[in-house]
């Protein structure tokens, strides 16, 4: 089933989980479940800004014991360059710092966002709790499945131009 509620895929750490966020205006919720453990996190919240995921997450965090990724050294693949998702072209560059900045052209306008390396191709943004993760074939990347909050968007995966 490609959509439906609690049907995102996704990780806090090791720990495989199902889940689903959502909401409209200021009302919004997430809901993660941890099959192994049998452990359900449900946040609802009804206030500017839409932290539900990022309350979820941190709630797991601390009940699993496990720590927010950490920066490490950048490897050798290739992830800058252009890639396509949906309509919308992103671009990705690295910075003297080590840090990958995505840039998506909405058409309407630029937005741009941050991320750090944590290894086996991840890149995180600690505000956001969101992960990049590259597929790679050879010494390049190919594509980028985007997680918020640990949990896979289908909507969110970007292919190399």
């Amino acid at each position: 089933m490609p959509y439906g509620l609690g049907t995102r895929l996704g990780y806090t750490g090791t720990y495989d989980k199902m889940g689903h966020t959502g909401g409209a205006f200021t009302d919004f919720v997430a809901l993660f479940y941890y099959p192994s453990l049998h452990l359900t996190i449900a946040v609802l919240t009804n206030a500017e800004p839409n932290n539900a995921p990022i309350l979820a997450e941190s709630i797991a965090r601390v009940l699993l014991n496990v720590h927010h990724p950490q920066k490490v050294p950048l490897d050798a693949v290739e992830y800058v360059g252009n890639y396509r998702w949906g309509n919308h072209q992103i671009q990705y560059s690295i910075d003297s710092k080590e840090q990958l900045w995505e840039v998506i052209d909405y058409g309407s306008g630029l937005d741009s966002l941050s991320y750090y390396f944590i290894g086996d191709h991840s890149f995180h943004n600690s505000i956001y709790g969101s992960t990049l993760k590259f597929q790679v074939e050879g010494q390049v990347a190919t594509k980028i499945i985007s997680y918020s909050s640990g949990l896979f968007s289908d909507s969110e995966i970007a292919h190399r131009k």
